[in-house]
């Protein structure tokens, strides 16, 4: 008998969408990432506790907690360490966080994502494709302009040429 969670009102098999699992994966190679770096500073002596992630569209926020005695310095001091613990390609250490007592580091997410419009944002967005034309339709013109522009004044040196050849022949014909 199927699983409720599995079966639609139909009766249907009904399985998980792929962003739900590709939600799922990401939060596992988050939480991954976040051992591994507790680990790495602990291989130092620096005990950490990862107590927030946030997943933005580009980078990843780590903020830890560090344990009674742990310096600041000590965790700015590690970048170098903490990249090669999470293999990324550069880490930004924001320390200590405004307000808090905890220590945020930055890290490059391995695939960005594209924010999508939203809000006011995408209410001006006929607006904007319309200024977009214009300025497209300036360029042409332009080009057109530069284009004219250089036929002119190739006709231009072409007959002053042909206007000093007439003259020098006429100054040699005696």
């Amino acid at each position: 008998m199927p699983d409720d969670n599995k079966t639609n009102s139909s009766g249907e098999d009904h399985f998980p969408s792929c962003d739900c699992m590709a939600e799922i994966l990401d939060s596992d190679v988050r939480q991954e990432k976040a051992a591994a770096l507790e680990q790495a500073l602990c291989e130092f002596n620096i005990f950490v506790k990862v107590v927030e992630i946030d997943a933005g569209p580009v980078t990843t926020m780590y903020e830890i907690a560090l344990a009674p005695g742990v310096k600041v310095s000590a965790i700015t001091e590690r970048s170098n360490d903490i990249m090669r613990a999470l293999r990324a390609e550069s880490v930004r250490i924001v320390a200590p966080v405004p307000g808090k007592s905890t220590v945020r580091i930055e890290v490059p997410n391995a695939e960005k994502e594209k924010v999508p419009l939203s809000g006011g944002a995408a209410a001006r967005l006929p607006h904007l494709q319309r200024a977009l034309e214009q300025l497209y339709k300036a360029q042409e013109a332009v080009r057109d302009a530069d284009a004219a522009y250089q036929c002119l004044r190739d006709e231009a040196i072409a007959a002053t040429s042909q206007a000093i050849l007439q003259i020098r022949q006429a100054l040699k014909e005696p």
